[in-house]
């Protein structure tokens, strides 16, 4: 494109390469402040707005008050529309258009400075029902902001290289070129954020000079702040979150920065001081010596305090239904092997092998797993049918353990995959009825439990 240069000045493309210098983002919102002037003016070219300025056939005083009038009447915000106006009112003064300072106040008159933004941080719920909605790079995308606090362009600025999976909690260097304080800052996020990361980058996982987040195709450029608010806003829509809390409000109710609310919440929610939680977010508060001066280990500790409440989608495993009825099955199987144990030794001479067989505590049968458990049953069971045939004593089990019995044969059944544990095969039968099941093959005698019930344990064929 051949435009004229000035000897006062260097074009567009130049005040945003100088722009750039400190900051990337203030460059894009500038270039897109000075493309909106030019189409308010009617030309696409700013630098051909700035020799017709210079040629003295458009005051600029005039293009500066129509251009504030354009962005109101677009509906722009106070603050939008003041960032806008010292981006162009810079530019004419680079170009060496002379502005003076008290025409400016009286011909330019700016709105006033008011709240029309509202948002609101998700809840917890709505956030997992916007990660299930995202493809991979959005779910690691954020996860991340979620659980580390960081802003939308501090994210797309890192590099595989600032990551450090090996960390405990996964921390993240942020570069200070990337954060809005230009002060680097070290932040953390959960496994779960982690995971996701780990699943986006792939095989680039050892390519540390690429960017985390980049443009398709060609890693080494970062994808761009306006793409990634785009990608995350796209899955706030599916999730159905789409809605402003004030019909006269700019942003929507959750954005990419109401997931800083969310981190901001859940950390001091865990109990995690707010000077602390300010340095993760890289506020200036948080920036204080005192809060510098914690080592890296301190910091680690209080971030894992809000680990649990920063995960969206994973939660500490539940225990299986399968798992609860082995709990119980293995609970009644060692109370009644200790109640047994406990009365044969009463039968058994003193400091023989058998006898110290019977005196197992707790803390042995603790240490047995279910199959030894049984095991230790059956030979109890067995010793047992010789004490009542030697002795003539009916072997009285408490009405506890019965109930024990009778619930692990209930609530286990065939579905604990214990099959070969004798206490699922075990049922509490009338006397008349062990001595046919027992007669009959179908059953072996275990106990009595009085004059007219006993415990038989069923022949599986």
């Amino acid at each position: 494109m051949l435009v004229r240069r000035f000897k006062w000045g260097l074009g567009a493309e130049d005040y945003r390469e100088r722009k750039a210098r400190r900051s990337e983002k203030t460059a894009e919102t500038y270039e897109g402040a000075l493309r909106v002037w030019g189409r308010s003016l009617g030309y696409k070219d700013v630098d051909v707005v700035i020799e017709v300025i210079r040629d003295g056939k458009l005051d600029p005083y005039e293009a500066l008050d129509k251009y504030i009038g354009y962005l109101v009447g677009k509906g722009k915000s106070p603050k939008t529309i003041r960032t806008y106006y010292g981006a162009v009112k810079g530019f004419l003064l680079s170009e060496g258009i002379p502005l003076d300072l008290a025409r400016l106040k009286n011909r330019i008159v700016l709105p006033a400075n008011y709240e029309v933004s509202m948002d609101r941080a998700p809840t917890q719920e709505e956030l997992r029902s916007i990660v299930l909605r995202c493809g991979l790079r959005a779910k690691a995308l954020v996860t991340l902001l979620a659980s580390s606090g960081m802003r939308l362009g501090e994210a797309t600025g890192l590099r595989v290289g600032d990551i450090d999976f090996t960390s405990k909690p996964t921390s993240i260097r942020l570069q200070a070129r990337f954060t809005k304080t230009r002060k680097g800052r070290t932040v953390y996020v959960t496994d779960e954020t982690s995971g996701f990361l780990k699943e986006w980058l792939g095989d680039r996982i050892k390519q540390l000079d690429q960017y985390v987040f980049f443009n398709e195709g060609n890693p080494k450029v970062r994808l761009t702040t306006d793409a990634s608010y785009r990608q995350v806003m796209r899955a706030v829509e599916k999730a159905g979150l789409l809605g402003k809390m004030d019909a006269d409000s700019k942003r929507q109710q959750i954005h990419p920065h109401s997931f800083r609310k969310y981190f901001f919440s859940q950390m001091l929610s865990a109990g995690v001081d707010r000077g602390i939680v300010e340095l993760f977010m890289g506020h200036k508060f948080g920036l204080d010596a005192a809060y510098l001066r914690l080592t890296d280990d301190q910091l680690k500790q209080e971030y894992l305090k809000a680990e649990k409440r920063l995960t969206i989608l994973t939660s500490p495993p539940e225990i299986s239904r399968q798992d609860v009825e082995a709990l119980i099955y293995r609970r009644a199987l060692q109370m009644n092997c200790q109640i047994l144990s406990a009365e044969l030794a009463e039968y058994t001479e003193a400091n023989t092998p058998l006898f110290e067989e019977f005196q197992k505590d707790n803390e042995e049968l603790d240490k047995m797993t279910v199959e030894e458990l049984g095991e230790y049953w059956r030979r109890l069971g067995k010793y047992r049918r010789e004490v009542v045939f030697r002795y003539g004593i009916a072997h009285r089990v408490s009405e506890q353990v019965e109930r024990e019995v009778e619930a692990t044969n209930l609530r286990v059944g065939k579905g604990a995959n214990h099959h070969t544990v004798p206490v699922s095969r075990q049922k509490i039968v009338s006397v008349k009825e062990a001595k046919r099941l027992v007669n009959g093959g179908k059953a072996r005698f275990v106990s009595a439990l009085n004059s007219d019930k006993a415990v038989v344990e069923i022949i599986r064929s």
